[in-house]
């Protein structure tokens, strides 16, 4: 059992064996944490016990199980002290120790079988929706530029037929207007000067 320390002694930090180099130098920072907590903050009322603990939690001090075992150890003390379970906050763990099994591996033959299967069935409605959905597209595009082409507001499609039919509307009130003029003036008998 002595020789497990010699594989890789940078992953034990406080008795706890980590999986990473990182995890263990965040343990090794969670544990100078404790240290220091220890040499400058008095235990001896459960006041300042307390206060300890809840700040340590409330601020996240400690992201490891070296610094959840502190948090843990001050629990302990402060309910042999007299306070109650009830008084005391939780100590949040932010890891879920719950492991789902993946699935077993398929054969490469088999997997590449179902991935040829799925693929020829999910084309095929996939084609057709594609086709379908670009004809909808295409279609309404026709519809857009028949309602400007054949609307009255002006716009760069129909801006010189609108003007031209304009001028062509103005133009034939003004001849009405003249007609009506030159029979009243015929009407009263009066002459050009």
């Amino acid at each position: 059992m002595a020789d497990h320390n010699l594989t890789n002694p940078t992953l034990e930090v406080e008795g706890f064996k980590f999986l990473t180099p990182q995890d263990a130098e965040k343990a090794k920072l969670d544990a100078s944490k404790i240290t220091y907590l220890e040499s400058h903050v008095g235990y001896t009322t459960a006041t300042a016990l307390n206060a300890v603990y809840e700040k340590s939690i409330q601020n996240k001090i400690f992201s490891t199980p070296v610094g959840w075992s502190f948090l843990h150890e001050l629990r302990r003390r402060l309910l042999k002290m007299g306070m109650a379970d009830i008084e005391l906050m939780p100590i949040p763990l932010p890891v879920s120790f719950t492991h789902t099994p993946q699935e077993a591996p398929e054969a490469p033959a088999r997997r590449e079988k179902r991935k040829r299967e799925e693929s020829a069935l999910s084309g095929k409605p996939f084609t057709i929706a594609s086709v379908a959905c670009n004809i909808m597209l295409f279609a309404l595009v026709i519809v857009m530029f028949a309602i400007i082409w054949l609307g009255e507001t002006d716009n760069m499609i129909n801006y010189k037929r609108n003007m031209q039919n304009r001028y062509a509307e103005y133009e034939q009130q003004l001849r009405d207007r003249e007609q009506v003029i030159r029979e009243k003036e015929r009407e009263l008998n009066i002459q050009n000067q």
